[in-house]
């Protein structure tokens, strides 16, 4: 697949978001005292700025960027730290590509890791309203005493995500610049269906999953990672049997994933199997090799049982540029799979292989139709 060819057809809206500007011209929001009462995900009644000045986020992997897209006042974030990552260097794999975003070039306060956030610099970033995960209800009066606090839970379901950036854009008082955008994603994924469709004709026939390997667990296939499972969804693609039959968010709240023994491997009948990893941030030569070692070794000759990966159908997408749930994100992923699906002839998967499509499936899930 041309990779370049799906960065560049994100490029404009990234790199604009990158610039400060967001794709649009910024809307100026004026200073305000106004309040009014928000239900967060973990049923508190929270009294919030009608129009926030100063955020801080304590979610860098989904909330930031989409605050970074919106075009809000972001004064403080989490982030990650680790040794073997760029000399130990703080930094978040969600919008180091996708957005160009580095700890040097910004003002934005780094107020620690994932659940290990520090309060004082919570506090010294004086913000206005501060947004956090679910599971950083037990810290709540921590926060509350610095700032309101909406507490956001993540969604797992595909087609559900663009509704919880629709919440957060209410949040922060970006509705409009949310719904300017949803119309140019909406507009971008007509376009691609017509194509598609002409091209292969019902989308529901392309049967697809996200799989992955490690040396120690084995082959898995997975629900929705990232925004993969949301355009698998808006496509309007189907998942084999064997994965459709796995829920899209565990009792624990992890991602839904079935593990595929070698005597599983031929019921993963697919027209196109995905990969996610950081295959661009650090600019490791040899990370999509490595990837595909851990195949060989979790399953040693199991290319020929798969459809896909016999046909030279297994797709290697940048997670980076594919995770959060902003607009950019969704281009990116859309670009990669049409570019997989399009450019080149492709072999499919038998007519009469089972699928399911998605649409259905999360339908039969939710009882109602994202």
């Amino acid at each position: 697949m041309s990779l370049d060819f799906s960065r560049r057809a994100v490029f404009g809206l990234a790199a604009l978001v990158a610039a400060g500007v967001a794709a649009l011209p910024a809307m100026a929001q004026p200073a305000t005292t106004e309040t009014r009462v928000f239900v967060d995900d973990a049923g508190r009644e929270v009294t919030i700025p009608v129009s926030p000045q100063r955020i801080v986020t304590l979610d860098a992997e989904s909330i930031f960027p989409s605050l970074l897209e919106l075009g809000v006042n972001v004064v403080g974030t989490i982030g990650r730290v680790n040794p073997a990552i760029f000399g130990g260097e703080r930094y978040i794999p969600s919008v180091y590509d996708l957005f160009e975003f580095r700890w040097q070039n910004t003002d934005i306060a780094f107020v620690g890791t994932q659940g290990e956030f520090d309060i004082e610099a919570v506090a010294a970033a004086r913000p206005d309203l501060i947004l956090g995960r679910t599971s950083d209800l037990p810290r709540i009066g921590q926060l509350e005493a610095i700032a309101p606090t909406v507490l956001l839970s993540q969604t797992r379901v595909e087609g559900v995500a663009i509704e919880k950036y629709r919440q957060l854009a209410d949040i922060v008082g970006m509705t409009d610049r949310f719904e300017m955008l949803y119309g140019l994603w909406q507009n971008r994924l007509e376009r691609y269906r017509t194509v598609l469709t002409a091209a292969v004709g019902d989308p529901s026939r392309i049967v697809v999953a996200h799989i992955a390997a490690s040396a120690s667990g084995g082959i898995t296939l997975r629900r929705s990672v990232g925004m993969l499972g949301d355009v698998f969804y808006d496509l309007g693609f189907s998942y084999p049997p064997i994965l459709a039959d796995t829920p899209a968010l565990l009792a624990d709240g992890a991602i839904g994933q079935v593990a595929v023994s070698p005597e599983r491997l031929p019921e993963v009948q697919t027209d196109f199997l995905f990969t996610r990893g950081y295959f661009f941030m650090g600019a490791n030569a040899n990370v999509i090799a490595d990837t595909r070692a851990l195949f060989d070794q979790a399953a040693p000759g199991w290319t020929p049982f798969v459809h896909a990966a016999a046909n030279s159908q297994h797709v290697f997408i940048d997670l980076g540029q594919m995770e959060p749930n902003t607009f950019s994100a969704r281009e990116y992923t859309l670009n990669a799979i049409m570019d997989a699906i399009l450019l080149r002839p492709f072999v499919p998967v038998a007519a009469d292989a089972p699928r399911v499509p998605i649409r259905e499936l999360v339908a039969r899930e939710l009882g109602y139709q994202p």
